[in-house]
């Protein structure tokens, strides 16, 4: 992990200051992947992006030359009350897009996220009037407190699902407020992994 001490925040997170309710995801170099920390109020959330990744802001990462990757957290007062949040964030955009495409095909996508807890998984295949123009997403919910964080696979051809499932399978809720502990704690402890990986090498 020659890397790892390598941060990346954004200009506009030291302007909105972490005073704010809705704070950007920072992210932290490692030396296959990013990981990512996404706060919001009295939670986070940690997750992993594949090492070829680039960041072009904090909400948006193109994964490779067709795939790119949209993050964002809904607040629960936009989705119906009556039903599990989840659902009601799926139905939600489901709603949103009927009225941006003229077809749309939507995919529960059970074994991507089968055995995890607070987390839907859904494919949606939207086509324009020109159906050359076709786009597909995979939308990922995870049950927050105060709403949905949510993350989109997006690609213009076939989905990776098996890259997908890594994803869903890396991330993790914490359940208090984002310190910028949590990165240092991190740094020191993947070092202290990598320092002593390094020992037993030269002990052979």
């Amino acid at each position: 992990m020659k890397k790892l001490v390598y941060l990346l925040f954004f200009t506009s997170l030291f302007i909105n200051g972490f005073c704010q309710q809705s704070q950007q995801p920072i992210y932290m170099r490692l030396d296959t992947c990013w990981k990512g920390y996404f706060p919001h109020k009295d939670q986070y959330v940690e997750y992993l992006i594949t090492g070829s990744s680039k960041l072009h802001d904090a909400y948006h990462i193109l994964v490779n030359p067709v795939l790119g990757l949209m993050i964002t957290f809904s607040d629960k007062t936009n989705f119906e009350s009556n039903i599990p949040i989840l659902e009601a964030h799926k139905k939600w955009e489901v709603d949103y897009w009927k009225k941006q495409v003229k077809n749309i095909t939507v995919v529960d996508c059970k074994d991507l996220y089968e055995g995890i807890n607070n987390t839907l998984v859904t494919e949606l295949e939207l086509t324009s009037d020109n159906p050359q123009k076709t786009l597909r997403s995979c939308l990922i919910g995870v049950a927050g407190n105060d709403g949905v964080f949510v993350f989109t696979f997006s690609s213009p051809s076939v989905l990776d699902h098996e890259l997908i499932k890594r994803f869903v399978n890396s991330i993790k809720l914490i359940d208090k407020t984002f310190n910028f502990i949590d990165i240092q704690n991190e740094v020191i402890r993947l070092k202290n992994m990598d320092d002593s990986i390094t020992r037993n090498r030269t002990n052979r």
